[in-house]
């Protein structure tokens, strides 16, 4: 007796299958529950709606606390003083959704100076004494060293350029260090949107805080580069006073022309740049060339004479510039060209005037581009 087969039963789902559950919202309780009256359930709702716009709010606050601290970190990576001031503004005013921004910062006297500028959609504002701003109140935040808002739309309404400006808000924060303020960060915008996020005033202080250590980081950074700038200086100045170290003193004479020669290599000695030194055979432009080397930034370092004449033109490109192994004919190994082994030192070519034209622009180029 033949059975019919069993209709196969559909498996159920097992637990990695099963749809993750969802959390109920209160207009599914609501459709659940029949015995919800009407005003429970508005407040239900309302309820719902409420938690739902914190939750939107929190992640908005947490996006501008990540904000602000990428903000933080590439601050501090930058030591130029006028790209710090620019960045710090651009930053600042995208993440209080405002329309300018201002960076015034105190001088010696204390008196607060525009140093900077940004535009949301301008860019960057070329600093100016006479820009529209609320001066007022950016001088108030300084001396009270807090941060001042343009909340008495009474006391400050008058003002000409809170009204040529049509302004809506205007934030006045105090960047500061251990020693106090050093300026003041003014933001202002023509929107009265911009209101719900300078009420973030814990944010924009604390990315005020920030500025202000990336600010005097920079600002010691400059010092310390032109307090070496000046010892090099000093030093230099120093090795020429004495007998000689100008590389002058194999140059003999006194006259009119030789001290103007003289006059002429100690300005050379100065600049970082190639020198033409023209003359006759037999003038001396060697010891023109050893002269400004020894009273310039190179001295420490070999100074290195080819002449140009005394090379053979086939060869002349290779002593300058080197070659690989296997290059041409008879390149058995690699070779440093002259251009490379003077780096840091000076590279005299004398009578340049005599290698080939292909040459020489190879050579011009080299020089220009500072590579080959």
């Amino acid at each position: 007796m033949n059975r019919e087969p069993e209709p196969r039963r559909k498996p159920e789902p097992g637990p990695e299958e099963s749809p993750a559950p969802t959390a109920p919202t209160a207009r599914d309780f609501l459709q659940r529950s029949s015995g919800v009256s009407r005003a429970e359930r508005e407040r239900l709702l309302d309820a719902e709606r409420e938690a739902r716009s914190e939750v939107q709010r929190l992640q908005e606050r947490i996006g501008i606390y990540e904000s602000l601290v990428r903000s933080a970190r590439s601050l501090s990576s930058i030591l130029d003083l006028e790209e710090l001031l620019v960045a710090i503004l651009r930053e600042v005013v995208g993440l209080a959704r405002v329309d300018r921004g201002f960076l015034l910062l105190a001088d010696d006297q204390g008196v607060l100076r525009i140093n900077s500028g940004y535009d949301a959609k301008e860019g960057t504002i070329e600093p100016a004494s006479d820009a529209a701003i609320s001066r007022t109140l950016a001088t108030e935040a300084f001396a009270e060293n807090r941060r001042r808002t343009m909340d008495d739309r009474e006391k400050y309404r008058w003002q000409e350029s809170i009204q040529s400006l049509q302004l809506q808000t205007i934030d006045c924060i105090p960047p500061r260090t251990r020693k106090g303020p050093i300026g003041v960060l003014y933001l202002d915008s023509k929107r009265p949107d911009s209101l719900p996020h300078l009420a973030e005033g814990a944010i924009l202080e604390a990315y005020s805080s920030h500025a202000a250590v990336a600010i005097e980081n920079a600002r010691l950074h400059q010092q310390v580069v032109e307090a070496r700038r000046g010892l090099e200086r000093e030093n230099r100045d120093l090795r020429r006073a004495l007998p000689g170290a100008r590389g002058v003193a194999e140059i003999l004479g006194q006259s009119r022309a030789i001290e103007e020669m003289r006059h002429r290599i100690g300005q050379l000695q100065e600049v970082d740049s190639p020198v033409l030194i023209l003359g006759e055979s037999g003038v001396g432009k060697d010891l023109v060339a050893r002269a400004i080397h020894a009273g310039s930034q190179r001295s420490a370092r070999q100074m290195m004479v080819i002449e140009c004449t005394s090379v053979p033109r086939d060869l002349m490109e290779s002593e300058l510039f080197g070659h690989r192994r296997g290059a041409f004919t008879g390149a058995l190994q690699d070779k440093q060209g002259l251009l490379e082994a003077a780096d840091g030192g000076t590279l005299f070519l004398n009578e340049i005037g005599d290698l080939p034209g292909a040459l020489q622009g190879k050579l011009l180029q080299a020089l220009e581009y500072q590579e080959f």
